[in-house]
């Protein structure tokens, strides 16, 4: 068995693997000029991250007050975690594979550890002492990954010191970069507990490999990105892997039709909203436009009333969901977001916006790959032009992006509930 200096070494290593790269280093950047607050804990984290004292501080600090760490209620044998809306609709795909219910006692997101336990944890001090020495040693990159580094520590201090993990037999995650579900699955693994993973949103190259009992990804084109990500670590995908479609509905021919139309524009987390304002007064002063609907990502709190300084834009109320914004509109702009797919997947011409958000524009290789084009207001309101480029070859590339283009749904749903109950009875 492995002591707590190795072990916390491969988990830092993980988590460092995503949260440092190149493509996330602006992140940081991004996130303090929209949250001042932010920039005061990344700055507190740059100062004290560099010593070992302060290093025991930080992870003290996040044992304590982070609420947003969960353990399995008494009684399951299967945990899911996962605490945002997109993830629990990832657990749904899998609960809709059992039409008489799960198998076992589930929980979902459990309950927060209590503060007694916290404290019980803080006593274990020459765990923390080596964890924090190796994080002192470490470094982890820009304050952002440090970060993100800490907040796993903490997380495997706890999951380390519970008991829960011993009655479970099924871990299920829907994020396998966020250090919590990597800490959360690192402990599963040094228990043999086995491990579930639902993809929740696109992925890319940069995403960690696959290291889990099951897999259930969207589609090809995600399957292929995990193939390149295995390649560039040097490593191999593990476990049985298997694709599930995340809609439930069949896929609808991309069309635009009549003389007038309703755009639907999609927000990211962290929406750039000088360019979606001078967006939205392009496209408005188009005659065929006859209003636009924006659509806010689940995370997204910023103040939007600089868009709807032009007539007729409208956006949606927090009750509504994303079925009705579908049925509100004839084409739809996006960010980098997985709703690219599920916007074409309900009929809806899709566009991306380059620059709409602080991540690299195309990040996710829609453009590049054909599925969807960068927004043209000449090409968006002409219905010819959308009809060519949404054709048979188009469809065959999309395919790879949509199961539902190639398979039913019955057969995907049949195919994971035979693989869970597999990892479920062993």
């Amino acid at each position: 068995m492995a002591n707590t200096r190795d072990e916390i070494s491969v988990l830092i290593q993980r988590i460092q693997d995503f949260h440092a790269q190149d493509a996330m280093r602006s992140l940081g950047d991004a996130i303090k000029k929209k949250k001042k607050w932010f920039g005061i804990v990344l700055y507190i984290v740059d100062g004290l991250s560099k010593s070992l004292i302060g290093n025991c501080f930080l992870i003290c600090l996040v044992v304590l007050f982070y609420r947003v760490f969960r353990r399995g209620e008494p009684g399951c044998d299967v945990f899911f975690y996962g605490m945002s809306e997109n993830n629990l609709r990832a657990f749904s795909m899998l609960e809709k594979c059992f039409p008489d219910g799960l198998p076992g006692q589930c929980s979902i997101n459990g309950k927060s550890f209590s503060i007694f336990f916290r404290l019980k944890v803080l006593f274990s001090i020459f765990d923390i002492l080596t964890v924090s020495k190796v994080m002192s040693e470490r470094q982890c990159g820009k304050p952002l990954a440090r970060l993100q580094a800490i907040i796993g520590c903490a997380a495997y201090l706890l999951y380390k010191g519970s008991r829960f993990l011993d009655e479970t037999k099924v871990v299920c995650v829907a994020s396998d970069h966020s250090p919590i579900c990597q800490a959360l699955l690192f402990q599963s693994e040094l228990r043999g507990v086995k491990t579930c993973y639902i993809q929740h949103a696109p992925v890319t190259e940069n995403f960690p490999p696959l290291n889990y009992d099951l897999s259930i990804l969207y589609d090809q084109a995600s399957y292929e990105s995990y193939v390149s990500s295995a390649r560039i670590n040097k490593c191999v995908n593990k476990g049985e892997v298997l694709l599930l479609s995340p809609f439930s509905s069949d896929f609808v021919w991309p069309k635009l039709e009549g003389d007038e139309f309703f755009v639907g524009l999609c927000l990211s987390f962290l929406p750039r909203l000088d360019v979606l304002a001078e967006f939205i007064k392009e496209i408005k002063s188009n005659d065929r436009v006859s209003g636009l609907l924006i659509r806010r990502h689940p995370r997204c709190k910023m103040d939007l009333s600089v868009l709807k300084g032009v007539r007729g834009v409208v956006i949606q109320k927090k009750d509504e969901n994303i079925s009705d914004f579908f049925e509100a509109v004839d084409l739809v702009v996006v960010p980098n977001s997985g709703v690219a797919i599920e916007s074409l997947h309900n009929g809806k011409p899709t566009f991306y916006l380059p620059g709409s958000d602080y991540i690299e524009d195309d990040y996710y290789g829609f453009v590049a790959a054909g599925v969807i084009p960068s927004i043209d207001v000449g090409m968006s309101c002409d219905s010819e032009r959308i009809e060519k480029f949404f054709n048979d070859a188009w469809a065959e590339t999309y395919g790879r992006y949509d199961e539902t283009a190639k398979r039913t749904i019955p057969e995907m749903r049949s195919e994971v509930r035979k693989a869970f109950l597999n990892i479920y009875g062993n």
